[in-house]
This record gives structure tokens, sequence and C-alpha cells, in this order.
């Protein structure tokens, strides 16, 4: 009778385990949005609770997502266009250089007139500059502060920001290193677009929008005796085209 209960209880105990694994079986199913059990994220999972080598590891591809997520709009330009576009903003410029020979506009530096009486063709270097970029008019104007002034490689030093304005300076060539637009439209013209470095369009009687703006600018009057040539190079939020051959939206 002792044998015939032992038997009976251990048979009851493989029961009630069968029905116990059982049920895990079936709850990982029902939670897996395949209908099938995902050993390997429940492996993971048993790792992410009990190991801070493995806490490291998913935190740092959560990391490269976010990063990945947050730069996903970002679009690389290279625009070369025979139209300046016109616009007032604030900007910030890394390092300016100016080239102009219209010696008739006043320049002030810290509230000083500068003189340029005799100097020709004038190259002015800008450096760290922050303020009012002004293309809207005739020529450029300018109104801020600048970490360091050059003129034809004659350097003013203070040991404070030095103020510069002008306004309409018919320059004919500008080079900008580093510029940050909050936006850039362009009057329908004519050139060659190049997107992320695998696109390419040539641009005939289109206009051009850029959103958020940071990178190269140079504009350059001479180069061509009929009209400007304007070199952009950098990145920007958004980008549109549109006119007779070409409509394109990105961004």
């Amino acid at each position: 009778m002792v044998a015939h209960a032992g038997r009976h209880h251990t048979r009851f105990y493989i029961i009630l385990i069968t029905l116990v694994i059982g049920g895990i079986f079936i709850l990982l199913l029902s939670n897996n949005d395949e209908g099938s059990i995902d050993l390997t994220t429940a492996a993971i999972g048993i790792l992410t609770n009990k190991s801070p080598e493995a806490d490291k590891v998913v935190n740092s591809n959560k990391e490269a997502v976010k990063n990945v997520n947050k730069n996903s709009n970002i679009i690389d330009l290279a625009l070369n266009f025979d139209k300046v576009p016109g616009f007032k903003q604030t900007a910030k410029v890394s390092n300016m250089e100016l080239r102009f020979d219209d010696l008739s506009k006043t320049i002030t530096v810290n509230d000083d007139k500068l003189e340029m009486n005799n100097l020709g063709d004038v190259s002015l270097n800008i450096e760290g500059f922050v303020g009012e970029f002004d293309f809207s008019g005739v020529g450029l104007s300018l109104n801020g502060k600048a970490k360091r002034i050059e003129i034809n490689e004659v350097a003013l030093s203070s040991p404070k920001d030095i103020s510069i304005a002008f306004e309409n300076l018919n320059y004919y060539f500008i080079a900008m290193d580093s510029i940050e637009l909050t936006t850039l439209s362009l009057d329908s013209g004519s050139g060659k677009l190049n997107v992320d470095n695998k696109l390419e369009y040539q641009l005939q009687n289109e206009e051009i929008f850029i959103d958020s703006y940071t990178g190269k600018f140079v504009v350059n009057k001479r180069d061509n005796s009929t009209q400007s040539t304007l070199n952009l190079e950098g990145e920007a939020a958004g980008l549109g085209v549109s006119g007779e051959s070409l409509n394109l939206n990105l961004g």
C-alpha cells in the first residue's frame, strides 16, 4: 500500500510540473506578436537584468538609434547657381573674406570711421562675426561684432569684441567658410545641384528654397562678365526646387 501511494504522489508531481511548464510556454506564445517563442529575446532580457555589461550594450544601441533618428532629415548639398540670394537676418560666420574696390562707402570699426584712401582693391577678413546680414540691397550690409578684423593683411586687434558696420558695399567677391542661416531663397536661375553626393540635377529657370542652412557661401562677380556665380556647400534641414524642368521637395 505504501509503495502504491508513493507512485501515486510521484505521478501527481510529474503532471503538475508538466502543467506549469506548459502554462509558461502558452504565456510566451500569447505575448509574442508573431505567435512564436523568441528565445533570443528572453535570453537578452535575462542578461539585461543580471549583467551590467549587457545593460551597457543595450543602452549604447538605444543611443545610436536616437542619433540616427535625430539626424535623419539632414541633407548634404552642393549648389552652383547664377543668382545671388536676397535676405536679411541675424547670422553667425566663423570666417569671412570680402573683396571690393568701392571706397566710397563708410566702414565703421568700434564707432570709428575706417580710412581706406589710396588702397585700391581691399581685402577685408572678418573672424567670428555675429550680427545682422543684409543682402537685400544693391550690395552687402553688415552690422555686428567680430573677434578679429584684418584689412589687406593688417590686423586690427582688441581685447574685446570689435564692432563693425557698413551699408550697401559693392563687393565683387565674398567667401564664408561657415554661415548659419535660418532660411535661404533663390529666384529663378540656372546651375547645378548635387544632393547627398548621389543625385545631380541640372537646373534651368528653377526657384530654390533652403531651410536651416549651415555651410560654405561664396559669391564671385568677376569670373563671369555677365552674371554672378553662387556656390554653396553644406547641409540643410529642408530643400525645395520648383521650376520648368524640376520639382523637388526634400527634408
